[in-house]
């Protein structure tokens, strides 16, 4: 007798719209210039590429940063770890644009060529590119894992 009284539920299926910074393939043009403008034989950990991932997200932690280069004072003392840079790692490793290293990751020729390409168009990443060229190579392995250290669990 319930089952004949049963409510039909119809679901539509229409377009979600994604975030720019959480496609993949955004990520992968991000990472490759961080690992090709700002990281040491084009390779960097993967906390070192969170933090690059959480100042590019916004102008005040980009000034923060550059002030930390200026003034060889590494000041930020935490920073947010986003899934969506895990993932577009895993994506670029399968592409073969990136292989891991280590404890880190590394561009590999096919990834040093797609960056070369990103650095050619100057439609794409204007703003990462710049920051990127302004920080450069500053920010050291050394000076992410100094503040790591200082990290507690709760």
């Amino acid at each position: 007798m319930i089952a004949n009284n049963l409510m039909k539920i119809k679901f539509n299926k229409r377009p979600a719209p994604v975030l720019v910074e959480h496609r993949p393939v955004y990520k992968i043009g991000q990472i490759s210039l961080i690992l090709y403008i700002s990281s040491r034989a084009y390779k960097s950990s993967l906390t070192r590429l969170h933090l690059f991932n959480w100042v590019l997200k916004d102008k005040n932690r980009q000034k923060d940063l550059l002030n930390t280069v200026e003034n060889g004072n590494f000041r930020i003392s935490a920073w947010g770890f986003d899934p969506a840079l895990t993932i577009a790692i895993r994506f670029a490793i399968a592409e073969k644009l990136l292989f891991e290293e280590g404890s880190g990751y590394k561009l590999t020729d096919l990834g040093i060529r797609f960056a070369k390409k990103i650095m050619l168009d100057d439609s794409i990443f204007p703003e990462e590119k710049k920051f990127l060229s302004l920080i450069k190579k500053s920010i050291t392995e050394g000076m992410v894992e100094s503040v790591t250290k200082s990290w507690t669990s709760l």
